[in-house]
């Protein structure tokens, strides 16, 4: 997040900031994790930013994500993988053309995944025309949700990663929230919190902005996470995040072979537990407590107040147990609910 953005939310709005080595944490006074709030606004600040330029930006981009990059315009984003050549997620991505140069698109993904995407990427650019920048502290990213506003109320899009450019670029999020994600150059960002929050909008932390965004279905994780899972298993397919049409991609064979035999045994689920201090790290296993068998295992989480919502990965049949757990000296029990 560019600087002047967090300038504006401590000098402005008295905004805290905790730096954890996943990003950037701010919390507002009294600011509460009430999600039947009608309009709320959000700093976001899980996400990083790579832009990528140059003439042959899109078919580079075409050769190493699993969507299709024709698919993204200036009216229309697409989530997507980017995978190795084993077909494992590096990371996800949701991608946006530039509104303002023709020839350019911007990656948005987790924070702590940018220099590692850069730098995997670099290896495949050879003679490209392409070029990568971590733009992660030169523009702003703004969430707001609208729970009771009906959309067609609004002249924002109302289909799932349908964007509107006017300066500032709105992305309509899947879920049950209203949600939008905006990109947007400091000043226009700045301008668009003043607004929004003269409007009625109330200012709430960027921790409560991951929870909605876990319990959507995004499956944002962290650097230790990296190349463990296929798109599939993290259910970018069923956020039309995968082309099975566009051709050859790095990693493409795994996945469309995965795709078309039907052996993917894995599925990402939404879960929730009592907040807990020995939740304080993804590298833990799913078991079922009466049998102590392993199950799966935790992708990422996000605690709110006393309660926790996790992604966990693992085969369906256990999405029907009622004794999942996460797997510590004292099982910490686990309720599967659906996607919000």
């Amino acid at each position: 997040m560019h600087q002047d953005c967090v300038d504006y939310l401590q000098n402005k709005l008295s905004a805290t900031m905790q730096t954890t080595p996943h990003g950037l944490t701010i919390q507002f006074p009294a600011s509460k994790a009430d999600s039947q709030t009608e309009k709320q606004i959000f700093p976001v600040t899980h996400l990083g930013i790579i832009e990528v330029s140059g003439k042959d930006a899109g078919l580079f981009l075409q050769g190493q994500v699993t969507c299709d990059i024709s698919e993204v315009t200036t009216n229309t984003s697409r989530f997507a993988a980017l995978c190795n050549a084993k077909g494992r997620v590096i990371s996800p991505l949701l991608i946006l053309k530039s509104s303002t140069q023709p020839d350019s698109f911007f990656l948005l993904l987790p924070w702590d995944l940018t220099e590692k995407v850069i730098q995997h990427l670099s290896i495949f650019v050879l003679r490209a025309d392409a070029h990568l920048k971590n733009k992660s502290e030169q523009f702003c990213l703004t969430g707001i949700s609208q729970t009771h506003v009906t959309p067609s109320a609004t002249d924002l899009p109302q289909e799932p990663f349908g964007t509107r450019n006017e300066g500032l670029t709105f992305i309509c999020l899947p879920g049950n929230n209203n949600c939008y994600l905006i990109f947007a150059a400091p000043n226009q960002a700045i301008n668009f919190w003043e607004a929004s929050l003269s409007s009625g909008f109330t200012a709430s932390s960027s921790s409560l902005w991951r929870y909605q965004d876990l319990s959507a279905g995004f499956p944002w994780f962290h650097s230790d996470q990296s190349a463990k899972y296929i798109p599939q298993m993290l259910n970018i397919d069923k956020l039309n995040g995968i082309s099975f049409n566009k051709g050859c991609y790095t990693g493409q064979e795994i996945v469309a072979r995965t795709h078309y035999l039907g052996k993917n045994k894995r599925e990402m689920f939404l879960a929730e537990c009592e907040k807990t201090a020995i939740l304080n790290t993804e590298d833990l296993n799913i078991i079922e407590s009466d049998s102590q068998q392993v199950a799966g295992k935790l992708l990422s989480f996000q605690c709110i107040e006393n309660h926790c919502r996790c992604l966990l990965v693992m085969p369906p049949e256990y999405s029907r147990s009622a004794s999942l757990a996460l797997a510590s000296e004292q099982p910490i029990p686990l309720s599967i609910i659906l996607f919000e």
